[in-house]
């Protein structure tokens, strides 16, 4: 019951991030009200991916063959903005998840955080 409900949470939470950074702003100009709201969805945004990570970390400590939650805690830390993070997930994801499309994926986002 436990790994399915991991499971379960950490899918919801991945369609979550990815509806977020699909947001687009297509006004032509900005105003300082726009500002603040961009200002303010950004702090709502942060506090999402805060809510993910820690959603996300406690599925992977639930069932460590979940190897989905943990990619994706590597995704929500490199869309946060938090580069050491995401490395570190990407790399455990390599190292325990190896010769899978996930493991292909975290060294292709490795390569693009490190260069």
């Amino acid at each position: 019951m436990k790994k399915t409900f991991a499971l379960l949470l950490a899918l919801v939470m991945a369609l979550a991030l990815v509806a977020c950074g699909q947001k687009e702003d297509n006004s032509g100009g900005e105003t300082k009200d726009d500002q603040t709201q961009t200002d303010g969805q950004s702090v709502d945004l942060r506090a999402e991916y805060d809510a993910a990570i820690k959603d996300l970390e406690k599925a992977f400590s639930y069932d460590e063959t979940n190897g989905d939650a943990l990619y994706i805690l590597g995704n929500a830390y490199k869309k946060k903005g938090d580069s050491k993070n995401a490395i570190k997930i990407y790399n455990q994801v390599i190292e325990l998840f190896p010769n899978t499309e996930k493991a292909r994926r975290a060294k292709d986002y490795l390569k693009e955080l490190e260069s």
